[in-house]
């Protein structure tokens, strides 16, 4: 029987290596077996578009912690900035002087994640733009963690987002922040080329598997491009999507299977 957690911290989550997840399997068909191998010695864990990516669920998912631990560096900290030569430079930041008082200040603030005003402007757009369009309902639980198995494996996942409809049912939500060239222009597509569907059919296995029934579930696309609610798209994931991709999350769990057993990662 699956377990439902809520309330987990992140760095407990993220820190249990000794269960595969959805992301696994996608990273294994976007990028190959190489690609399983990479993530399952925690080498593909820390790159610029994941922070990112976790910096804007954490805005959306838990906006007391997000005021709470994220911080940029405050404006009067460029004050008194002079550049190699003595003089105040046009661009304070990009010195050496300025780099130090940073680094200083971040040393005060140790417990604090820390951004540049432009990211923290930029994950804050990403933020309206998915709560001021029709997309977006207020869930009732956010970063619901689930315990399951899959093909005799011990998985974990963490849904974004659930709304208890009150009638045993469920309606789930992913957040998707979608760059690019087109945005979310075409995102019925991406779903299918970044495998969202297979991430989409192994949450409603975890579900079904903890005894909950799933009423819809939406993947939702927010442009980056724009941050324009208007370009923030739903896409419900019907039957033939999660059929194929839990056919999809079979082949790449049996083909990561073999790769261990084998140790070959070719």
């Amino acid at each position: 029987m699956a377990r439902v957690i809520y309330g987990m911290p992140e760095g407990r989550y993220y820190g249990d290596k000794a269960r595969w997840s959805a992301t696994l399997l996608k990273s294994a068909a976007y990028r190959g077996i190489p690609g399983a191998k990479e993530m399952l010695d925690g080498k593909d864990m820390d790159n610029k578009a994941m922070r990112e990516g976790r910096l804007a669920h954490l805005r959306v998912c838990c906006p007391d912690e997000w005021f709470k631990l994220v911080t940029y560096p405050p404006e009067d900290l460029k004050e008194g900035v002079l550049d190699s030569k003595g003089g105040v430079p046009a661009a304070p930041m990009r010195t050496k002087a300025y780099k130090e008082k940073l680094k200083k200040w971040r040393a005060t603030l140790p417990e604090k994640i820390h951004v540049t005003k432009a990211e923290y402007d930029k994950i804050d757009s990403y933020y309206q733009a998915l709560v001021q369009s029709p997309c977006f309902s207020e869930p009732t639980e956010h970063e619901v963690v689930i315990h399951f198995e899959f093909n005799d494996r011990p998985y974990k996942c963490r849904v974004d987002a659930e709304r208890n409809l009150g009638d045993g049912s469920y309606d789930l939500y992913d957040w998707k922040f979608i760059g690019g060239r087109t945005g979310t222009e075409d995102f019925h597509d991406k779903i299918f080329e970044y495998n969202y569907h297979m991430q989409a059919a192994l949450y409603k296995h975890a579900y079904q598997q903890a005894g909950r029934r799933i009423n819809k579930f939406f993947m939702v696309g927010v442009d980056k491009r724009t941050c324009d609610p208007a370009h923030t798209v739903c896409q419900d994931m019907d039957e033939e999507a999660l059929d194929r991709g839990i056919r999809d999350c079979d082949y790449w769990h049996r083909r990561i299977e073999y790769a261990i057993a084998m140790d070959d990662w070719l």
